[in-house]
């Protein structure tokens, strides 16, 4: 049996959907800690909370995520803080 695929634009909405959704998780993992944090760290308390990413790399899913936001700031040697 054939595997099913998503059209292009509907996988690219999926995508965009996973990145909100960790960016948002990191933010408020930031946020309570009130600290800047690693994102192996950030990975570490999203398992502990039991959030859970596809991710084959999630730290560097958690990075690109946080990358892309506007609300968080890499204070140097991949430590993140929320702004």
């Amino acid at each position: 049996m054939a595997r099913a695929t998503l059209p292009a634009a509907m996988r690219a909405t999926f995508e965009l959907f996973a990145v909100l959704m960790m960016t948002a998780a990191a933010e408020q993992l930031l946020e309570d800690a009130g600290k800047a944090a690693h994102p192996k760290n950030i990975i570490a308390e999203l398992v502990v909370s039991r959030k859970k990413s596809r991710a084959r790399e999630p730290e560097a899913s958690v990075w690109m995520a946080l990358a892309k936001d506007s609300h968080s700031k890499n204070t140097g040697r991949n430590v993140w803080v929320v702004v």
